[in-house]
C-alpha cells in the first residue's frame, strides 16, 4: 500500500524512542503495534547506491529470519508491519544510480551492472514478497522515479 503524505510528516518518536542509525537507513520499532519503521538515512544519496541495498537487504533478511537487530524494543518473531520511507529531503528515492550505469557501460562491464541490478531487484522484490506474511508499506514523501517508482510500488 502506498501512503503519500506531505513533506511536514515525521514519524512521531515518542511512540519508540530513539532511533538506530545505520550508515545509511534509520530503524524505529513501535513494539506497541509491532511495526518496523525503515528510512533512509537523510544523509544518504537520493538514489539506491551499492551501501544502501546492502543495508536495505542486512535489514530484511534479520525481519524475515526473525533474527534481532539491535533496536530498542525489538523483537524479530514480533514484526507485523514494516513501513519504509525516505528521510532524505523531497525524495522518497531516485531510484538506479546512473552515473554508476553510464560507467559500467562505458566500461562494457556487464557483470558489474548485472550485480547491482540483481542486488536492487532482490531488495524491491523482498519488500513486497515475504515467508512471514508481514505486510509491507511505502511511505511516499517526495519523488519516486525509475526504480524508486517500483520500489514504493512494491509496498
Amino acid at each position: 500500500m502506498i501512503h503519500a503524505f506531505g513533506e511536514a510528516f515525521r514519524l512521531d518518536k515518542s511512540i519508540s524512542g530513539a532511533p538506530i542509525k545505520l550508515a545509511n537507513l534509520e530503524l524505529i520499532y513501535d513494539e506497541t503495534q509491532c511495526v518496523l519503521w525503515k528510512f533512509l538515512a537523510d544523509h544518504t544519496t537520493p538514489y539506491f547506491s551499492h551501501e544502501q541495498l546492502n543495508d536495505i537487504r542486512d535489514v530484511q533478511r534479520a525481519i524475515y529470519d526473525g533474527s534481532e537487530i539491535k533496536i530498542p524494543n525489538y523483537k524479530g518473531g514480533e514484526v507485523r508491519y514494516v513501513v519504509f520511507g525516505s528521510h532524505v529531503p523531497n525524495v522518497f528515492s531516485l531510484g538506479g544510480d546512473l552515473k554508476l550505469f553510464k560507467d559500467l557501460i562505458e566500461k562494457q562491464d556487464r557483470a558489474s551492472l548485472q550485480f547491482y541490478v540483481k542486488k536492487a531487484t532482490d531488495a524491491v522484490y523482498h519488500h513486497a514478497v515475504n515467508s512471514r506474511s508481514i505486510v509491507t508499506f511505502s511511505l511516499v514523501q517526495g519523488d519516486a522515479m525509475g526504480g524508486g517508482f517500483e520500489a514504493a510500488l512494491a509496498g
